[in-house]
C-alpha cells in the first residue's frame, strides 16, 4: 500500500471535520507563507532603502501580523491533526479488534498474540505521525510550490524558470533511489524486526532461564545481537538517510542557484532588490514542503503498513467461514431446553490437515454426562470446537434434536452453550463483571447463589469489597483453584441448556476437585454436559466416555538407553543462543574499529549536528548578504566570496547531516546495547522473587530501556544542537553589531527555551494519565486478543470492545492535550522568529544610517532570526519527548533498586563435589518480609530419594519448589546441601544441584532443538531427539516441516498446550541435576498419557533426587514418601504420607 493510497481513504472517514480543517488551514498556510516572503522583502529593502526613515514601518507591522498568522493557524493545523489522529486511531483499534473476534480459532491460533496486539496498540499509534505530520505535509507540498512559483513568476520569470527545471528532480530522485534500494531495504526491515524481536524474548523468558542458570550467559548475546542490530540499522539507515539528504541536496543547490542568478543579475541592474529579496525568501519554500515530504516518508510507511495490515486483517476475518455464520439462509430456531445431540459419522480436520476423527457416532442425551478421552492430540478439543460451532464439520453430521447444526443460528447456538476452557477465562475486571459475561441481567443474590455452589461464597462475602472486588489479569490475586471454581460459577449462573467443559479439574487440590465434580453432577440435572477429561474421577462420573483413540508409547527401556547415552556428546556453544545464529561481532560495520570513547563520539555527533544546522542558517544569512550587496552593483569579482559561500553552505548543510544522522543512530545503538545488557542483567536477581514467576509482566520494561534511544536522539541532540547554533549565531551577531546580540539571543535563546518548556509542560500535565490510559488500552486490547474465542462464545464481544473504546477516548484525549502543549511550543518559536527579525531591523537601522553597519550586514542579520526558527521549532516536540523517557527512566531506576529476594554472599561456600542430599529443617519461606507462604516445613531429599509433594491450591507447593532452587528465601529454619547453608552457596551453585521442570514451560522464538537444549547446552541433536521421544513427543516431531530444527515460540509453529508440557518434560528428562523438581509435570496431560510418562521418567531416573509436586494422585504410588502441605490460610505444615 502506497503512502497516498484511495484504500486509506475509508479508513480516514471518522476524522472528516479535522481533516478538512487540515487540508483549509495547510492551504492557508501556504498562502501566508507567499504573503511573508513579500512583506519580508519590502521590510529589507525599506530598511536598506531608509533606514532613519518610517516608510519600513508599514511593512514590519505587515511582518510581524503575517508571522502571528502563520503561528495561528500553525496551532490550528497541528490540533486538527491530532484531532484527526485521536479519531482515525480509536476507529482503527476497533477495527482491528472486531476483525480479531470474527477470526476463526484456526486462523487466530496461526496469528501471534503479540502481533494482534502489537498492530492494535503500537501499530495504531504509528497512525499518528501519518496523519499529524505527513498528511500535512502531503498538503503542503501539494499547495506550496505552486503558490510560490506562481509568485515568483509574477517577479522573475528566469527564477521562476530554474526553479520549474530543478523542481520535479526531487520526486524523480525520490523515485530512482527507492526503486533502486527497494528490495534492499525490505530485507533490512525484515531482518530489523526479528532481531529487535530477540530483546522481548529473552526478557518474556528470563524467570525460564534463571531457573536453568542460562540467564547470565544471555548478557552477552543480548549485547551481541543488539550489536547485530546496530549493524543492521546502520546498513538500512544509510539508504533513508541517502534518500533525505540527496532530496535536501539538490533542494538546496537549486536554492543556491537561484540565489547566485539573482544575485548577479542584480549586480548588472536587470533587477531592483525588493524584487530579487521576493525571489530569494519565496525560492527555498518552493522546495521545502517536498523535502519535509521525503524526510516524513518513514512515518508515512509505518502509518500506511498499519492501514495495509489491518486491511488485511479484515479481509480474513470477513473470509473466514467458520465466522460468517451457518451456510443455511433460514436458520432454525432452539428453544431453551436441552436437546439430544447426534453425531452421525463425523470427520473432523483443520484446514489443510489431514483428519484426526473420522467416522465417530454418538448420542448425547439431555441430562447426561458425557466424557471425551484419549491421549494428547487425539482430537478431544478439535471435537470440542466442532461443537461449539467453531470448526466446520470435514464429514458426517452433528444433529441437535431434528435440526443439522450447520442450519442453526450461530449466535443462537452460541446463547445456549456455556463454556469453560481448560485455564479459566477471567479478565481484570471486579469479581461481579467476571460472573455476568454469563448473564449480564442477574442480580448480587444470584450472583452469591452461583458462588454458593462452588463453594465461593463465604470466601467473595469476607473480602472488602465483596463482589465489587478487582482481579488482575487471568484471575491474579486468586489461588488456582480459586479462579476454576468462579470460572464454573459464571457457567452456572448462565444456565444454559448445553454445557461444554475442557479440563475442569487440571491443577486442583482432591478437596477442590470434589467440589467440581458436585457441581457437574448438579449442571447434569439441567443441561447436557460434555467434558474433556484427563482424570478418572471426572470420568468415573459421566453418564458415557467417548474413547478417540489409542495411546503410543515411548518404551521405558529407550528413554533408559537415551539417558544413558547423556552421558556422553559433543560440547556445543555455552551461550545458549535462543534466536537466529550469531554473526561474530566485528564482522562488518564499524565495530571492527579503533574504539573512541563515549564522550569524545558524542561531542564528533554534537559538533556535525551544530555544524550542519548553522549551514543551513549561513546559507540564509550569505544569500541575503549576496542580494544586498549585489544591490550597490559592485565588480562581480567582489561577489565571488559570498557566491562560494552560498554553494560551500548549500552542499555542507545535507552532507553534514548525512554524516551526524548515521555516526548519531550508530552511537544510540551501540548505548542501547550496552543499556540492555545491564539491565537485563540487573534484573536477574529480582525473578522471580520480586517480579513473579512469568515474565509478561517484564514486557514494558523493553520499551522503557528503548526510550533511552529518543531520550539520545530526539532529546539531548537537538537540545545541544540548538546551543551550539545559538551561540555561533550570538558570537555572528556580536561581531556585526554588539546590539543585535540582544534581539538574535532572545530569538535563539528565549523563543527556544519558551518552546521547549511549554511542549515541557503540556506533556507533563498530561503524561501521568497519558502513561495511565495507554496502559489501560494495551491491557484490554491484549485481553480482547487473549480471550477472543470466549467473547465469542459468550457474546460479549460489542460490550468488551465499547470498554476498550472508552478507555482509547481517554488516551486520544490526554495525547490531543499533550500535542497542544507541542503545537503551541512550535508557534512560539515561528513568532519569535518573526518579531526577532523587525527587532533586528529596529537596531540596526540606526546603525546603518550613523554608517556604522553596511547594508548587507543588516540584511544578513535580519535574515538571521527567521533562519533560526528551523533550529527552535523541534524543541517544542524535545519537551514532550523529556517528559516520556524521564519517566520511563525513574520506572527503570525504581526497578533495579528494588532489592532482590535472594542475596549471594559477598564470598560463596563451595560445594562439595559429591552426591548431594538437601535438608529443610522447620523452614518457613515468603515471598514478602513479614508473610510467610510455607511454615515449619520438613523435608530430607538424600541421593535418590523420590518425593511427592501435594496439597490444596495455594498452601505452598510451588513456592517451596522455588525455595529449593534459593529462588526464594527460608526465612526461619534451615536450608542446606550436603550440610552446608544454602545462604552461603552461590544461587548458581544450588541451581546446578537443583533442577526445576515449571508448570507452564515458556517457550523461545528459536527451534525445537534449543528449546530443549535450553536445560543442558553440552547435549547433542541425538540426545536433544531421544529426551523429546521421551516426553512422548515422537510422533510431533515427525511431522514438523524441518523436524528439530522447526522455529517455535513467537512467530514459529504452533504449539498446544500438551505439547508445551512435554517440551518442559523433555528438558527435565535432558537436565543433568543431581535433584529434580517436576512442578506439577502432568497437568496438561490426559491419565494414559500422564502415567505413561511418569512410569518413563522413573523408570530413568537413575540416583538422582525427584520432588514429584502434583495436585492428582498420577506419580505418587511410586514416591518413597508423600508431604502434604495445609491450607494456606493456615500454617502449612509437612507431613511425611
Amino acid at each position: 500500500m502506497r503512502p497516498l493510497d484511495a484504500r486509506v481513504l475509508p479508513h480516514l472517514r471518522p476524522a472528516r471535520l479535522p481533516l478538512a480543517v487540515v487540508v483549509g488551514a495547510s492551504a492557508l498556510g501556504g498562502a501566508l507563507v507567499v504573503a511573508q516572503a513579500f512583506a519580508g522583502a519590502a521590510l529589507v529593502a525599506g530598511v536598506l532603502a531608509s533606514p532613519s526613515g518610517e516608510g519600513w514601518h508599514r511593512a514590519a507591522w505587515w511582518f510581524a501580523g503575517i508571522t502571528a498568522a502563520r503561528a495561528v493557524v500553525g496551532l490550528l493545523v497541528d490540533t486538527a491533526a491530532s484531532r484527526a489522529a485521536g479519531r482515525v486511531g480509536n476507529r482503527l483499534r476497533r477495527l482491528v479488534l472486531e476483525a480479531t473476534l470474527r477470526l476463526s480459532p484456526g486462523d487466530l491460533g496461526r496469528r501471534r498474540r503479540g502481533e494482534l496486539t502489537t498492530l492494535a496498540t503500537r501499530g495504531v499509534s504509528a497512525v499518528e505521525p501519518y496523519l499529524t505530520r505527513y498528511l500535512p505535509a502531503l498538503v503542503l507540498a501539494a499547495v506550496l510550490p505552486v503558490l510560490t512559483l506562481a509568485a515568483i513568476a509574477t517577479q522573475d520569470l528566469l527564477s521562476a524558470l530554474i526553479v520549474l527545471l530543478t523542481l520535479p528532480l526531487l520526486p524523480v530522485f525520490a523515485i530512482l533511489i527507492g526503486l533502486t534500494t527497494r528490495d534492499r531495504a525490505d530485507r533490512q526491515w525484515q531482518a530489523l524486526g526479528t532481531l529487535a524481536g530477540h530483546f522481548l524474548d529473552v526478557v518474556r523468558g528470563l524467570p525460564t532461564l534463571v531457573a536453568h542458570r542460562r540467564a547470565s550467559a544471555q548478557v552477552p548475546q543480548i549485547r551481541a545481537v543488539t550489536e547485530r542490530y546496530r549493524r543492521t540499522s546502520a546498513d538500512t539507515l544509510k539508504l533513508a538517510f541517502a534518500s533525505s539528504a540527496a532530496l535536501e541536496l539538490i533542494a538546496t543547490i537549486s536554492v543556491a542557484l537561484v540565489a547566485v542568478s539573482v544575485g548577479l543579475r542584480l549586480a548588472g541592474g536587470s533587477m531592483d532588490l525588493r524584487t530579487a529579496l521576493v525571489v530569494l525568501l519565496l525560492a527555498p519554500e518552493a522546495y521545502w514542503p517536498l523535502r519535509r515530504v521525503g524526510a516524513e516518508y518513514h512515518a508515512a510507511a509505518e502509518g500506511t503498513a498499519t492501514f495495509d495490515a489491518i486491511s488485511s486483517l479484515t479481509r480474513t476475518g470477513n473470509s473466514c467461514a467458520a465466522n460468517r455464520g451457518f451456510l443455511m439462509p433460514e436458520p432454525a430456531i432452539l428453544d431453551g431446553s436441552p436437546r439430544t445431540i447426534r453425531l452421525d459419522e463425523v470427520a473432523l480436520a483443520w484446514p489443510d490437515h489431514e483428519p484426526v476423527v473420522s467416522g465417530l457416532t454418538a448420542r448425547l442425551l439431555p441430562g447426561t454426562i458425557t466424557a471425551i478421552v484419549g491421549p494428547s492430540g487425539c482430537g478431544k478439543s478439535t471435537l470440542v470446537e466442532a461443537l461449539l460451532g467453531e470448526l466446520p464439520l470435514a464429514g458426517g453430521m452433528v444433529r441437535v434434536g431434528p435440526d443439522d447444526l450447520s442450519a442453526v443460528d450461530r449466535t443462537a447456538w452460541r446463547g445456549r452453550v456455556a463454556h469453560l476452557p481448560q485455564r479459566p477465562w477471567l479478565f481484570a475486571d471486579t469479581i461481579a463483571a467476571n460472573l455476568r459475561i454469563g448473564r449480564p441481567e442477574a442480580s448480587d443474590a444470584d450472583l452469591y447463589a452461583a458462588l454458593a455452589a462452588v463453594d465461593l461464597a463465604e470466601c467473595v462475602a469476607d473480602l472488602p469489597d465483596g463482589l465489587g472486588t478487582r482481579l488482575g489479569e487471568e484471575g491474579l490475586g486468586l489461588s488456582a483453584g480459586q479462579r476454576a471454581r468462579l470460572g464454573l460459577a459464571r457457567v452456572v449462573l448462565a444456565a444454559r441448556p448445553y454445557v461444554v467443559l475442557d479440563e475442569p479439574t487440571a491443577h486442583l487440590d482432591a478437596h477442590t476437585e470434589r467440589t467440581m465434580l458436585d457441581v457437574i453432577r448438579l449442571l447434569a440435572e439441567t443441561s447436557t454436559v460434555i467434558v474433556v477429561a484427563h482424570k478418572d474421577a471426572v470420568v468415573d462420573i459421566a453418564d458415557q466416555v467417548i474413547d478417540l483413540g489409542p495411546l503410543a508409547r515411548v518404551p521405558a527401556a529407550e528413554l533408559a538407553t537415551g539417558r544413558r547415552e547423556l552421558a556422553t556428546g559433543r560440547r556445543i556453544s555455552s551461550e545458549g543462543e535462543l534466536a537466529a545464529p550469531a554473526q561474530p561481532v566485528g564482522a562488518a560495520g564499524w565495530s571492527t574499529r579503533i574504539p573512541v570513547p563515549t564522550a569524545l563520539r558524542w561531542a564528533l555527533v554534537v559538533v556535525l549536528a551544530t555544524l550542519a544546522a548553522s549551514s543551513g542558517v549561513a546559507l540564509t544569512a550569505t544569500a541575503g548578504w549576496l542580494i544586498a550587496r549585489s544591490a550597490e552593483q559592485p565588480p562581480v569579482l567582489m561577489l565571488t566570496v559570498a557566491i562560494v559561500g552560498v554553494r560551500t553552505f548549500g552542499l555542507a548543510r545535507p552532507a553534514l547531516r548525512y554524516v551526524e544522522r548515521l555516526l548519531g543512530h550508530d552511537l544510540a545503538l551501540r548505548t542501547l546495547a550496552s543499556r540492555r545488557s545491564r539491565i537485563f542483567e540487573q534484573l536477574i536477581p529480582l525473578v522471580p522473587g520480586r517480579l513473579g514467576r512469568h515474565g509478561d509482566v517484564l514486557t514494558g520494561v523493553v520499551d522503557d530501556v528503548d526510550a533511552r534511544l529518543d531520550h539520545l536522539l530526539r532529546v539531548r541532540l537537538p537540545l545541544a544542537t540548538w546551543l551550539g547554533v545559538s551561540v555561533l549565531s550570538g558570537m555572528l551577531a556580536w561581531i556585526v553589531l554588539p546590539r543585535a546580540v540582544a534581539p538574535v539571543l532572545a530569538v535563539a535563546l528565549i523563543g527556544g527555551s519558551c518552546s521547549l518548556v511549554i511542549g515541557w509542560a503540556g506533556a507533563r500535565r498530561h503524561e501521568p494519565g497519558f502513561v495511565e490510559a495507554r496502559a489501560d488500552v494495551g491491557r484490554r486490547a491484549s485481553d480482547v486478543v487473549g480471550s477472543a474465542r470466549q467473547l465469542v462464545l459468550w457474546g460479549a464481544g460489542t460490550t468488551t470492545l465499547d470498554r476498550v473504546d472508552r478507555a482509547a477516548t481517554q488516551l486520544a484525549r490526554h495525547s490531543r492535550a499533550s500535542a497542544t502543549g507541542v503545537a503551541r511550543g512550535r508557534s512560539i518559536a515561528l513568532l519569535s522568529a518573526g518579531l526577532g527579525t523587525v527587532a533586528v531591523a529596529v537596531v540596526g537601522s540606526p546603525a546603518m544610517a550613523e554608517g556604522r553597519l553596511s547594508g548587507p550586514m543588516l540584511a544578513l542579520l535580519m535574515l538571521l532570526p527567521l533562519a533560526l526558527a528551523e533550529v527552535t521549532s523541534p524543541l517544542a516536540d524535545a519537551g514532550a519527548l523529556w517528559v516520556r523517557t524521564r519517566a520511563a527512566e525513574q520506572r527503570l531506576t525504581a526497578l533495579t533498586a528494588t532489592p532482590p529476594a535472594v542475596v549471594d554472599p559477598e564470598v560463596a561456600a563451595p560445594l562439595p563435589q559429591s552426591t548431594h542430599t538437601v535438608t529443610l529443617a522447620d523452614a518457613s519461606i515468603s515471598w514478602q518480609e513479614g508473610v510467610d507462604a510455607v511454615r515449619h516445613l520438613s523435608l530430607d531429599l538424600p541421593p535418590g530419594a523420590l518425593v511427592g509433594v501435594t496439597g490444596p491450591s495455594g498452601s505452598g507447593k510451588s513456592t517451596l519448589a522455588l525455595a529449593l532452587m534459593k529462588l526464594l528465601p527460608v526465612t526461619a529454619g534451615t536450608h542446606t546441601i550436603d550440610g552446608v547453608r544454602v545462604a552461603d552457596l552461590a544461587g548458581d551453585d544450588v541451581r546446578r544441584v537443583v533442577g526445576l521442570l515449571d508448570d507452564d514451560p515458556y517457550l523461545f522464538g528459536s527451534t525445537v532443538v534449543e528449546n530443549v537444549r535450553l536445560a543442558e547446552p553440552a547435549a547433542t541433536d541425538l540426545e536433544v531427539e531421544l529426551a523429546l521421544r521421551a516426553a512422548h513427543l515422537g510422533d510431533w516431531i515427525d511431522t514438523l516441516p524441518d523436524g528439530l530444527h522447526t522455529r517455535i515460540g513467537d512467530s514459529g509453529v504452533e504449539v498446544s498446550g500438551g505439547e508445551r508440557a512435554r517440551i518442559g518434560l523433555a528438558r527435565a528428562v535432558l537436565a543433568r541435576r543431581n535433584v529434580l523438581v517436576l512442578d506439577e509435570p502432568t497437568a496438561h496431560l490426559d491419565t494414559a498419557t500422564a502415567r505413561a510418562v511418569a512410569a518413563d521418567l522413573l523408570a530413568a531416573n537413575t540416583g538422582r533426587s525427584l520432588v514429584w509436586i502434583t495436585h492428582d494422585t498420577v506419580g505418587l504410588d511410586a514416591m518413597d514418601h508423600v508431604v502434604r502441605l495445609g491450607d494456606a490460610a493456615e500454617a502449612p505444615v509437612g507431613v511425611a504420607g
